[in-house]
């Protein structure tokens, strides 16, 4: 959806001469659900691994990120993310690795910027709301937290750079209209308490973030 005349072109050449690298260009959308599910409809690896324009992979990310899956049997892996110009809420996360962490644990990471398990999102038909909102990734890692077997955190690195894009053009910088954001946190809620309703200690947990 870009419009900037430059940008659909140097993608183009740089996928022309990665050939294990694809890309489909579509019209703007609003927010980044549409284009994630485009390119998880398309998928067709062990994971998947959903990141923003503005941010950058440590070089062997998704190589330690897949490996420490394998071993573990993880269905979502939270790599270690540093933030660059913005504030992040969850260094505790990272203070060591784990196999395993409780979903309650892991609702402090509500970003997208994981490695998901590609057959387990297939299996629970977890997809991202789409149309111009908010909190669409809230709800797309709450409903995997909800459903994963194993939540691994991956520690033993820096994976993820998460960039402040220092520019009030992104969307999640603009003002947001109130009810719209409030429908998009009663969304997630709703969907906590359809999945937890014979557990609710278990919802009580998760919803505390």
């Amino acid at each position: 959806g870009s419009t900037d005349g430059y940008t659909p072109a140097l993608i183009d050449a740089a996928v022309e001469a990665a050939p294990n690298a694809r890309v489909f260009h579509e019209p703007a959308s609003g927010s980044p659900g549409r284009p994630r599910n485009v390119g998880l409809a398309h998928a067709c690896g062990e994971f998947v691994f959903f990141s923003d324009h503005d941010d950058w992979f440590d070089p062997r990310a998704l190589e330690r990120l897949v490996g420490w899956a394998r071993v573990h049997g993880s269905d979502v892996v939270i790599g270690k993310v540093v933030a660059h110009g913005r504030r992040t809420r969850i260094p505790r996360l990272f203070e060591a690795s784990r196999a395993s962490v409780p979903a309650p644990e892991a609702m402090i990471s509500l970003t997208p910027h994981k490695l998901f398990r590609r057959a387990f999102l297939e299996e629970h038909d977890i997809r991202y709301p789409e149309g111009k909102r908010r909190l669409e990734d809230h709800h797309f890692v709450t409903h995997a937290y909800l459903h994963a077997s194993v939540i691994s955190v991956y520690a033993d690195h820096v994976c993820y750079h998460h960039n402040d894009p220092g520019t009030d053009e992104n969307f999640s910088q603009t003002r947001s209209d109130p009810a719209l954001y409030v429908q998009s946190n009663v969304e997630v809620i709703d969907l906590i308490g359809r999945h937890t309703e014979d557990d609710p200690l278990r919802r009580d947990a998760m919803l505390e973030r």
